[in-house]
């Protein structure tokens, strides 16, 4: 949590700070995460299983080789929203298309970060791996290349919702957050603010 909230502080004051981060904490996927409900997480985890076999099948085959777990690394890096594993500048970009985008932006995050170092990866085992998915270089990281692999990994909130349903049946009841908009948008639109669209997902 220490790390989302050091991410807010750097946007605004004490007080902004706790309303978004209660409020961030409020949304379905992150809530079970923080409270660790196996269930939700798992149905998460599969979703992002079933999508990463499909968008990175090589890359998938040689982590189950390694015996590397999808829930070893996501649950770090949803917990923190990257804010752990990345600079914080490239975060802070990734959280930009979060808020706009939605939840289905962090599994595309997640897989278009795993595309961008696949072939390094599939050369490497878990002793390897594992560190390198916590804590991804600095020097090595650009966000403007980022952006473009994740541009790569195209699935709709409408798509990932209906994955997300066949594994957490609960989400029938209840409306996955789609962010700002329902469209297979890649990134937010020219002039977007991080501070300003925090204040009006939040406020």
């Amino acid at each position: 949590m220490s790390f989302i909230a050091a991410l807010l502080l750097l946007y605004m004051d004490e007080y902004e700070t706790f309303v978004c981060f209660s409020n961030l904490l409020a949304i379905r996927t992150n809530r079970d995460f923080y409270l660790l409900e196996r269930p939700a997480i798992s149905g998460y985890v599969n979703t992002f299983d079933r999508f990463f076999k499909q968008f990175l099948p090589l890359l998938s085959k040689h982590f189950d080789e390694e015996g590397i777990t999808s829930e070893i690394f996501l649950l770090d890096w949803h917990l923190t929203i990257f804010s752990k594993a990345l600079p914080l500048e490239i975060a802070a970009r990734i959280w930009d298309c979060y808020l706009h985008c939605g939840e289905v932006y962090i599994l595309r995050a997640s897989l278009g970060l795993l595309r961008m170092f696949a072939r390094r990866l599939s050369s490497l085992g878990m002793e390897k791996i594992l560190p390198f998915l916590a804590h991804v270089p600095e020097e090595e990281l650009s966000a403007q290349e980022l952006i473009s692999s994740i541009e790569h990994i195209k699935i709709s909130p409408e798509k990932y919702r209906a994955v997300r349903i066949q594994y957490d049946g609960s989400l029938q009841r209840e409306s996955v957050n789609m962010g700002a908009s329902e469209s297979d948008t890649t990134s937010p639109p020219s002039g977007f603010s991080f501070r300003k669209t925090l204040a009006s997902i939040f406020y």
